[in-house]
């Protein structure tokens, strides 16, 4: 039995934004990754990670008060606190890595059964277990392909999906896991991964921001840390496996595909309510597809595509929070071909995720950058044409 894949379009051609030719849309195969719409103890924040040794460890009352101690003096006191905000100046986030994330139309789709039996299969790779249980085996294969790249990325790549013992992996509702690296290595990983994602959220989130600040503090962190792969672009059909938001977490860079899931993978665990999302354009004869992400905000959905938004380590707000008819005019992608969930070419008539809200019209109809937020106001800095300073009012 070959692994269920998720969708039956595959962008892996896209180009940045910038410069860019056009390329050929080319489905990538069985081991590709999809367009997504696309863990058992819980780390404490405390803890740390020993790159020696790979194992987490808590700072002694010592080294935690030294630790304090420092932060307390290094941290803006109210009247020195910069009234723009972004993921330089954020001092005050306190999350935890969360094993347990799904999307709502993957929820729709699977169900509660198969959505628990992925978080059974996250428990045990934290665990560095060898197997899980899993009520059928299209979900086994679900879980080890196309769920844990969406949903767990530093599985991807370390669990094998496809050979012979996989094959053979399930039966008596337990599906066995078996590691392409050491389980031992596999951990460390896995770990580093976590502390590695907790960070981000950390630098860029701070408790009390909106899901409109999320999104947009997390939108500026992907458009200044991360470049466009162009390399990989040329290579993506022949390397079709090695693409994932790990790697691009890991390596910095990454295509489209990788690019937003990575984006929509830190969206969930900041509690946003997003997915991944794809379409098809025809440009010049040639079908080019793309992945970006949907978001929700205040019940109301926009298109954010970050890989076009990157531009020499700024973010362009020219992609940020769009309609469906800006995202079909701007750049010709055809409205029914946005497919999300899983469903390809039938997403549209199993999911309302219209986009019609023009409230931020402003921000995305012309060339600005991104500057910050000053929350205290409710305003979004940014830079137009003319490099002068601008704002935009995000409150209600």
């Amino acid at each position: 039995m070959t692994v269920v894949l998720i969708s039956a379009v595959i962008f892996t051609g896209c180009k940045a934004r910038s410069g860019m030719t056009d390329t050929q849309f080319s489905d990538a195969g069985e081991n590709a990754i999809e367009t997504l719409s696309e863990g058992v103890t819980e780390p404490s924040h405390s803890s740390s990670y020993d790159s020696e040794n790979g194992e987490k460890s808590t700072p002694s009352s010592r080294s935690r008060n030294i630790l304090e101690s420092e932060k307390a003096t290094s941290t803006p006191t109210p009247d020195e606190k910069p009234k723009v905000e972004n993921n330089k100046t954020n001092t005050d986030g306190h999350h935890t890595f969360n094993p347990h994330i799904f999307s709502k139309y993957y929820l729709s789709d699977f169900g509660e059964k198969k959505r628990d039996a992925f978080f059974s299969f996250c428990d045990a790779l934290i665990a560095g277990a060898d197997s899980f249980v899993c009520p059928d085996e299209e979900t086994y294969y679900w879980c080890l392909g196309s769920l844990s790249s969406a949903f767990f990325p530093v599985a991807y790549g370390y669990i094998d999906s496809a050979s012979s013992e996989v094959q053979n992996g399930f039966e008596n509702g337990v599906g066995k896991i078996f590691y392409k690296i050491p389980v031992k290595e596999f951990l460390m990983k896995e770990t580093e991964f976590e502390a590695q994602i907790v960070s981000i959220l950390n630098d860029c989130i701070s408790d009390d921001y909106t899901d409109l600040e999320k999104v947009m503090a997390l939108y500026e962190y992907m458009c200044s840390n991360y470049t466009y792969d162009y390399d990989m672009n040329e290579q993506c059909g022949e390397r079709a496996d090695e693409l994932s938001a790990y790697r691009c977490l890991i390596e910095k860079k990454g295509i489209c595909c990788e690019i937003a899931s990575l984006y929509n993978y830190l969206l969930l665990q900041a509690g946003v309510d997003s997915d991944e999302i794809g379409g098809a354009a025809i440009s010049d004869n040639v079908l080019e597809g793309h992945s970006w992400v949907l978001v929700t905000i205040d019940g109301q959905h926009y298109h954010v595509d970050p890989t076009w938004g990157m531009d020499e380590g700024k973010a362009r707000l020219h992609y940020f929070l769009m309609t469906d008819e800006a995202r079909v005019d701007r750049d010709q992608f055809d409205f029914d071909s946005m497919n999300i969930g899983g469903k390809a070419d039938e997403s549209r008539k199993t999911y309302d995720f219209t986009c019609t809200d023009e409230r931020y019209k402003d921000l995305w109809e012309g060339e600005y950058y991104y500057i910050g937020m000053n929350r205290e106001e409710h305003l979004i800095v940014y830079e137009n044409e003319d490099k002068e300073e601008q704002t935009f009012y995000y409150g209600s």
